[in-house]
């Protein structure tokens, strides 16, 4: 089983560079899992979004997508998963405005193996739009934690993988 976990962002916005900025400190967190040997976890990080993103999801079998997302409802640094259909976001979208699923639903229908089990990970945000390299304080704290909890979501997708 491959599992692609994919970071969207912008690494000079202020809070939208959380998608990359956690599947980053990700990568440490890897080596202390004790996945099956048939389970390849592979971290991509994208700044582009829709048609750009088809290149690092294709062959997988399951998909996890990190981003930050303008909802009311959740606290800066907090975090939803969402269903694949309903997360809204502005690195979702790419080229032309279309959207990350409208780019693989379009792969997929001519012959490209896209992924099966898509998880998204929305994670409050409270600045998109300041030129910053820094993520607001409680966004930035919120960071290991994120990581710890994609990481417990691939252990999972792994041992069902079983």
């Amino acid at each position: 089983m491959q599992i692609t976990v994919l970071g969207l962002g912008n690494a000079v916005l202020s809070d939208d560079s959380v998608g990359l900025r956690v599947v980053d400190h990700l990568r440490t967190l890897l080596g202390d899992l004790d996945l099956p040997k048939d389970v390849e976890v592979q971290i991509h990080t994208n700044e582009a979004g829709g048609w750009e993103v088809l290149g690092d999801v294709e062959g997988c079998d399951a998909l996890i997508l990190v981003d930050a997302i303008l909802d009311d409802d959740l606290d800066p640094g907090a975090h939803c998963w969402y269903p694949r259909k309903v997360f809204t976001s502005p690195r979702m979208t790419g080229i032309h405005n279309m959207d990350v699923f409208t780019a693989m639903d379009f792969a997929a229908r001519h012959g490209a193996k896209m992924p099966g089990d898509i998880h998204v990970l929305g994670i409050g945000v409270e600045d998109t739009t300041t030129f910053s390299e820094a993520c607001t304080p409680a966004v930035e704290a919120a960071i290991p934690g994120l990581a710890g909890i994609i990481a417990e979501r691939v252990a999972a997708l792994a041992a069902s993988a079983l």
